[in-house]
């Protein structure tokens, strides 16, 4: 039976993942999140932090499966009322409130991907508004540079460890390589990258029987945001990546009201606090080292 909870909870987790619970355990398996050890600790030398310029995708992982934006019966008429409901995207928040509207709906994917089932079928100015509204946010977010500030801040509260700030390196898209060698010596020895890859709402999975208070349907669901980043460390010396794991973290749900409320104002305290506990634990993970009772420290 437990052997059977077990299974069960991998293949959740592989098929659905709950931030904040578990993540991916395949990118675990490749890139585990585990701290360095303190040999790798002492060949960091002084440490740069970079940062990603691109901006992170919002991304949405809905209850109701199935729900394709593109295929579902009615979407685009569901898009366009809803587009009606928020005051034709005129309002400062308008791309939170097509976020959360898309996530409640049952979108499945990313903002450029499975809401443009929705945007296809919109009249070419209405769709045009969507499109710099969602833009508007993530520029006025400034993920990116919260979490390089957070880690900063952290490392030197938490490790009194002052890293040097590295300006103009950095990926400009997901998953870039960036060459550091040439900061090599001048003026680090280590870069430290951070990277906000998707941020979103997931609904509550359908695998799973729901808490009590934890509403999976209805016109007011539960959703939990969640961010997802890659940090990666880098020692120049010999060009080599020993840090590079799924860092990711989510809120407890509220329902979509909830997050609506006041200007969306859980939505910013909520992003704020889950940037702190990725700075914190990327930290801790490179800097900090923890002795277990009756271990000898190194």
């Amino acid at each position: 039976m437990k052997k059977c909870l077990v299974i069960c909870c991998l293949l959740v987790c592989i098929l659905n993942p709950i931030r904040g619970w578990c993540s991916n355990p395949l990118d675990d398996l490749l890139y585990p999140p585990s701290p360095l050890t303190e040999k790798e600790r002492s060949t960091l030398g002084a440490v740069g932090l970079a940062q990603a310029y691109f901006m992170p995708e919002a991304e949405f992982e809905a209850f109701a499966k199935g729900k394709g934006s593109g295929t579902a019966k009615g979407a685009a008429q569901g898009f366009m009322n809803a587009m009606a409901h928020m005051g034709n995207c005129s309002g400062d928040f308008c791309g939170l409130a097509i976020i959360i509207w898309a996530a409640t709906a049952g979108t499945v994917g990313t903002v450029h991907g499975a809401i443009q089932g929705y945007m296809d079928a919109l009249p070419a100015e209405e769709a045009q508004k969507v499109e710099q509204s969602l833009n508007k946010l993530y520029s006025s977010l400034k993920l990116q540079g919260l979490l390089n500030q957070k880690i900063m801040k952290a490392a030197q509260a938490k490790a009194a460890k002052n890293l040097v700030s590295i300006k103009g390196f950095g990926p400009k898209v997901p998953g870039e390589k960036v060459d550091y060698l040439p900061l090599h010596k001048n003026p680090v020895d280590s870069v430290l990258e951070s990277s906000v890859i998707t941020f979103g709402f997931q609904t509550w999975p359908r695998e799973l029987k729901p808490p009590k208070g934890i509403s999976v349907g209805g016109k007011d669901p539960s959703l939990a945001l969640f961010v997802n980043t890659r940090p990666r460390l880098v020692r120049l010396s010999d060009n080599k990546t020993i840090y590079h794991p799924h860092r990711d973290t989510s809120t407890r749900f509220l329902k979509s009201s909830e997050w609506e409320a006041n200007n969306f104002n859980m939505f910013f305290k909520n992003m704020e606090s889950l940037m702190e506990t990725l700075a914190d634990r990327i930290v801790e993970d490179i800097f900090i080292t923890y002795v277990l009772p009756r271990e000898t420290p190194p």
